[in-house]
């Protein structure tokens, strides 16, 4: 017998504008810093090495929120992101913040950024809802 529907539905459906418009952003911040470095003018030594640190960390960074944002599921069996899978009843803790959550097991953690998702209130409500339930049922 297979999974009912609302078991496999992800609640955390990625913000694809919102990833776009960071995704742009970053990119074009790590443009910029590869401009100045091969611009014709003359620059220190230390001047390089933080225009090239500041376009790799914007790159990294863009790039992982939005990919790590991409891996994000929540079920109403599970929350997961990449390997880290904690089912509901595995819960021992979850740290609420203004922006995200983190989830906990035994062995996994997991973070949450809700405004990475298309709808942000929805996700927070569904989250505290399942975190409720899981700390009952322990």
């Amino acid at each position: 017998m297979g999974k009912s529907p609302t078991e496999s539905q992800n609640y955390a459906e990625l913000n694809k504008p919102l990833a776009l418009i960071i995704l742009v952003l970053g990119i074009s911040f790590c443009v910029l810093n590869i401009r100045l470095i091969l611009s014709g003018e003359e620059h220190g030594v230390l001047l390089t090495v933080m225009y090239a640190v500041m376009a790799a960390v914007a790159l990294f960074v863009t790039v992982f929120w939005v990919y790590d944002s991409y891996r994000t599921k929540v079920t109403d069996s599970y929350v997961a992101k990449g390997s880290a899978l904690i089912h509901w009843q595995d819960v021992t803790e979850m740290k609420p913040s203004e922006f995200s959550v983190v989830i906990k097991s035994a062995t996994d953690s997991v973070v949450i950024n809700y405004y990475a998702y298309a709808n942000p209130e929805s996700l927070i409500a569904k989250v505290e809802e399942l975190g409720r339930k899981s700390q009952v049922s322990a």
